[in-house]
């Protein structure tokens, strides 16, 4: 029953709150082989995130930097093989007119949350990502369009787009052909 009450509340305070618009671009990398599928959210929805369960729905997760997109994947990549799979690397243009600033100070006093809480990482995903995808959930139910958050490499912001909401203006567009890029594991 607290759970019930705890999402109830979350639901009314984003709600609440102003969306903000973003246009600019945004960086995504992918293996070389997904080059045409730079856009699709296939890959958070097969294996999940830290803002979307894995299986339930997947969003389309970009970087404000190739910088912060590198240190991303390569927190992330836990293979050996990984780092032998050719990588490219796209520049996404983005119009967005309805999205969730959790980079905010003061939005994330409204909600009744910490930065660090967002920012949790003790190698139990489970735990860890419980808060971040409950705002997820209520945030892609409640119409937003997007979440621009933290990196937890502590270099920048993401966005997470809920790819199903891209429609009338709001856009997520390729520019450009999408470069090979090196990932040295420095």
């Amino acid at each position: 029953m607290a759970r019930l009450s705890e999402d109830t509340a979350l639901q009314e305070r984003i709600a609440a709150l102003r969306p903000v618009q973003i246009q600019g671009s945004f960086f995504r990398i992918v293996s070389a082989k997904y080059q045409d599928e730079i856009l699709s959210p296939a890959g958070s929805f097969q294996y999940g995130g830290r803002y979307n369960p894995k299986g339930e729905f997947g969003v389309l997760y970009l970087s404000e930097s190739v910088e912060i997109c590198i240190a991303e994947v390569l927190r992330a990549a836990s293979d050996p093989n990984f780092f032998k799979q050719p990588r490219i690397c796209g520049t996404i243009h983005v119009m967005l007119e309805k999205v969730l600033d959790l980079t905010d100070e003061q939005i994330l006093k409204e909600l009744g949350i910490r930065k660090e809480v967002l920012l949790q990482d003790t190698g139990d995903r489970e735990r860890d990502y419980r808060l971040t995808r409950r705002i997820s959930r209520i945030a892609r139910a409640a119409g937003f369009e997007a979440l621009k958050v933290p990196s937890v490499t502590s270099r920048g912001n993401n966005l997470v787009i809920f790819v199903e909401h891209l429609f009338g203006r709001a856009k997520a567009t390729v520019m450009g052909k999408p470069q090979l890029i090196s990932l040295d594991k420095e």
